[in-house]
């Protein structure tokens, strides 16, 4: 999820043009199909990285202390998918060329 913070950040994303979350799932992981309650643990991992890029530690435990006990790191992961393929679209790059941007940022090597 910190690296989805970082892509709001290399993508530029503010207030004043902010990721819509409305469509975000469907568009950004078409992949993936979310019902019911998998809707809402994905919707509050969005919404976390969210929190956290405005300095808001979310209470993880106390929110996902209810979830199967590997299920939030999915709900997480696919998050951050989404988070970073919106923001690659917003920087007009590529999903690869975004993400290798932000491994140099973060002083990783993807050679």
């Amino acid at each position: 999820m910190r690296l989805a913070v970082d892509a709001l950040d290399a993508a530029s994303i503010d207030r004043e043009t902010p990721i819509r979350y409305e469509g975000l799932r469907e568009r950004f992981l078409p992949e993936c199909e979310f019902r019911g309650r998998d809707s809402r643990k994905v919707q509050f991992a969005v919404l976390a990285i969210g929190a956290m890029r405005g300095g808001i530690d979310p209470d993880l435990l106390d929110e996902v202390g209810g979830w199967q006990t590997d299920d939030f790191w999915w709900y997480a992961l696919a998050a951050t998918v989404a988070v970073v393929r919106s923001c690659a679209e917003r920087a007009q790059d590529s999903v690869p060329v975004f993400v290798g941007r932000l491994a140099h940022l973060r002083g990783i090597s993807l050679a």
